[in-house]
């Protein structure tokens, strides 16, 4: 099933210590299209900056609530993932934009993509129990300074990143976990988070300072002989055609923000990881140039292997999966070459095509009697099994 990424643009409002520093918003929101005007010349003519550069988008998100982002980007993609197609969402943009914000969030409705995803896919396992059994395998890694880390068991060594002939890129010694419901999931969330790497800088009081992917494998077995009968039908899985059992993966991945130095400030280690984050981020964008460039029927080469983050990455972007791109933009007149430059790649993103197929698996036998696993069993691991009460008292004494 060929498809092309969507690609939303989300523009949050100026900060209030952005007013008290005087600066204006450049960027202005018209239906699917969205105007940058560049601030030199707005002051000049005193213009509007709809008059300026426009670009256009599948999705143009400015005053929305997380709610209302989650129902554009999340649920399509938990749809695609219930019919057995991989899908995947990329949040990226400057640091300071709103990434992490829309992707992890806060809480109440606060909450942004991951967790309610999360809980919009416990939702449709358990409205579908009486008919299938549903298990959810789940990781959580980072990739900082081009290194991949476990962020569910942090041992503070890098892992190593393997081409599977049949699963392509993967890291064998990740940590897996099998989740048996949504409360064990978002503690796993939770773990992960606090063990990512953050820091300080001019641009962003907690700027991530590594790019964090979140994988739900998602596997559903219809029980022989049961029936639709008992499914309740009132949520997003309404309507959807689905086969009876089928998997699929998730990937949800919040990228560093790309940052200029002379704006954040940074020096000693956070310069170092400046270089990394900038360096993968043009990696990621020579892949994204090369994909689009196939796309129209040239034959370029895709650098994958040129940063982990792009390798591991590689069939979630331009391979066997559905693909969404939320690009994050200040709308301050301090950011006007920064949120170009985003405009720019993610412009440049909706002409990537993808091909999903849907993963089929065997349905249940008969005389196999539904057995939920025990609470976070530990499919694959790098340490010994550990609960997620464990991995976090473990990481505090990190």
């Amino acid at each position: 099933m060929d498809s092309k990424v969507t690609v939303a643009v989300r523009c949050r409002p100026l900060m209030p210590r952005e007013e008290r520093a005087g600066a204006e918003s450049v960027v202005a929101l018209e239906d699917r299209r969205v105007a940058v005007g560049d601030p030199v010349e707005l002051a000049a003519r005193g213009a509007s900056p709809i008059l300026g550069r426009s670009f256009s988008f599948d999705l143009v998100l400015g005053g929305d609530s997380q709610s209302e982002v989650h129902e554009t980007l999340g649920v399509p993609l938990l749809r695609h993932a219930w019919r057995g197609l991989n899908a995947s969402i990329f949040a990226y943009g400057q640091t300071g934009s709103g990434k992490t914000y829309s992707m992890t969030g806060g809480d109440g409705d606060e909450r942004g993509i991951i967790p309610r995803v999360c809980e919009g896919l416990w939702d449709a396992a358990d409205a579908h129990s009486a008919t299938h059994e549903t298990t959810v395998e789940a990781s959580y890694m980072e990739v900082y300074n081009e290194r991949v880390r476990d962020l569910l068991v942090p041992t503070g060594r890098p892992l190593k990143v393997r081409e599977h002939p049949t699963k392509g890129a993967c890291v064998p010694e990740l940590t897996v976990v099998r989740v048996r419901g949504r409360n064990e999931l978002a503690e796993l969330l939770s773990v992960g988070s606090d063990a990512r790497a953050t820091a300080a800088t001019r641009g962003n009081a907690r700027s991530s300072r590594s790019h964090a992917v979140v994988s739900l494998v998602v596997s559903r077995r219809r029980r022989s002989g049961s029936s639709s009968e008992g499914i309740t039908e009132d949520g997003w899985w309404s309507g959807l055609d689905a086969p009876g059992s089928c998997t699929s993966t998730i990937r949800l991945v919040d990228l560093a923000g790309s940052e200029r130095v002379a704006v954040t400030g940074t020096d000693g280690a956070r310069l170092q990881e400046a270089k990394a984050i900038n360096k993968s981020l043009a990696a990621l964008c020579d892949v994204v140039s090369a994909l689009a460039a196939n796309s129209r029927k040239k034959k370029a080469f895709v650098p994958y292997r040129n940063s982990a983050l792009t390798w591991l990455l590689k069939d979630s972007l331009g391979g066997n999966a559905h693909a969404a791109m939320l690009a994050t933009v200040s709308p301050s007149d301090r950011h006007f070459e920064e949120t170009v430059a985003t405009l720019k790649y993610a412009f440049r993103a909706r002409r990537v095509k993808c091909r999903a197929t849907v993963n089929l698996v065997e349905d249940l036998p008969e005389e196999v009697l539904p057995s939920p696993p025990s609470p976070a069993v530990v499919v694959r691991r790098s340490s010994p099994r550990r609960s997620p009460v464990e991995m976090r008292s473990t990481m505090a004494t990190l």
